[in-house]
């Protein structure tokens, strides 16, 4: 996981990092953070599910707010 989030922060490499994860085995990314998210595009990779987590959180705020 180290390893993933130095590439990934060292542009231009960081669309490399979910090629090799793939490779590796890896079935989707969790992209942790804003900036994560903003430097890896997810239809560059449309067949390798990838969460971004502050999408995630805003869209689970609202349905609580809205849940009454």
């Amino acid at each position: 996981m180290g390893e993933f989030l130095t590439r990934l922060c060292a542009a231009p490499e960081h669309r490399s990092v979910p090629q090799r994860q793939l490779s590796r085995g890896a079935e989707g990314l969790i992209l942790c953070c804003t900036e994560i998210f903003l430097l890896i595009d997810p239809p560059d990779m449309p067949d390798f599910p990838m969460f971004n987590t502050a999408k995630l959180h805003c869209e689970a705020a609202i349905d609580l707010a809205l849940a009454d």
